[in-house]
């Protein structure tokens, strides 16, 4: 996404349909803290690689993940309403 301005036009293009369908994205493979303020610049939701974390097992990431609040929930569409509700959400009854 840094290198080149053809990446980049392709991750917002995605970012962009994402947020329009009320999903959130995850941007793979992030090593740089340059990358991660490119994709912070496009609202890309969260981001995954070296930069953040390098690989761990199990009980580290789980560790790990308990360590932090997860703010990007999946989603699906709800039936009635056809509007996007984050599956966390959907599973408390709210």
């Amino acid at each position: 996404v840094t290198s080149s301005a053809h990446h980049r036009v392709l991750v917002e293009a995605t970012v962009r349909v994402a947020r329009s369908l009320g999903m959130c994205t995850i941007a793979e493979g992030v090593e740089t803290a340059e990358q991660a303020e490119v994709l912070r610049t496009l609202q890309c939701g969260k981001g995954q690689g070296y930069f953040y974390a390098r690989p761990l097992d199990a009980a580290a990431a789980t560790d790990w993940l308990a360590r932090r609040e997860l703010q990007c929930a999946p989603v699906r569409r709800d039936a009635d309403s056809g509007q996007f509700v984050s599956l966390s959400s959907a599973l408390r009854g709210s």
